[in-house]
């Protein structure tokens, strides 16, 4: 590994401060460390941003920060250092470079911070910067397939509920007209109050549905003929199925429901 004495601009700047054990910290941090002056000119760099950013520090010092990095949008930089040497103590912003050498987009978060001098001023700012890319991805990919799923859920022709543990948190248009009722009319309550009282051979529907859901929420698919009761007390019979959903918080249930036929009924 390249050695701090073997860069004269790094030992000098480090000089200054006589703080080895520091020094040889921040060679080491995996991540890259820009020290800028008031100006936004660089003042120093780690090892880990030379290798990332494609430069030395004798090529990059007294250079403008948002011109060493491959910022899409140099004003954030900018913006940033100026509320830094106003007096904030700490600034997080994220941004997209393109690094033109490989073509690739990438993000970032930089946290900015002051170093403090003599008389508690400002004497230049600390800008750490932190590869995000994968989480903007995820990210993006979790919102491409909620948005798929919002349009399959709100256009799907088959009535569907969302159950949370026992409770409808959701339903689509389909829902709301096998039942005759509005949405609000289904929302916290519990699944067995849109079944009619009692199911096929005399059994609680609360029963049933208590012990159907309990099954669905360890994990296994259920499938079953139900009845439910719209709101003019018509009894519609159906095949039901409940499918766990994946969730980090919650339990949830999506329940997907096909009208029988009258002559399967």
């Amino acid at each position: 590994m390249t050695q701090i004495r073997d860069h004269p601009e790094k030992k000098d700047f480090f000089s200054l401060r006589d703080e080895k054990i520091l020094q040889n910290l921040i060679e080491k941090l995996p991540f890259p460390l820009f020290i800028v002056n008031s100006e936004e000119k660089v003042l120093y760099l780690n090892r880990a941003a030379e290798i990332i950013y494609q430069c030395q520090l004798s090529t990059v010092i007294n250079r403008p920060l948002s011109q060493v990095l491959f910022l899409i949008e140099p004003k954030i930089i900018s913006n940033a250092l100026k509320e830094i040497f106003k007096g904030r103590r700490l600034l997080i912003e994220e941004w997209k470079e393109e690094q033109y050498y490989e073509g690739r987009i990438f993000w970032r978060q930089g946290y900015f911070f002051p170093l403090i001098g003599p008389e508690d001023k400002v004497s230049s700012g600390v800008v750490v910067i932190i590869d995000i890319t994968e989480r903007i991805r995820k990210e993006k990919s979790l919102r491409k397939s909620l948005e798929e799923f919002r349009l399959f859920f709100e256009n799907s022709p088959e009535p569907i509920f969302i159950l949370k543990a026992d409770q409808i948190v959701g339903c689509n248009l389909a829902s709301e007209k096998m039942l005759g009722r509005g949405r609000e009319e289904f929302l916290g309550k519990n699944f067995w109050e849109i079944s009619s009282e009692f199911q096929e051979g005399g059994a609680s529907s609360k029963k049933l549905a208590q012990e159907k859901i309990s099954e669905a929420l360890t994990g296994n698919y259920q499938l079953f003929q139900w009845s439910y009761q719209s709101k003019d007390r018509k009894i519609i019979k159906t095949e039901t199925k409940l499918i766990p959903l994946s969730s980090h918080e919650d339990l949830l249930l999506q329940v997907v429901i096909r009208e029988l036929p009258a002559d399967k009924a």
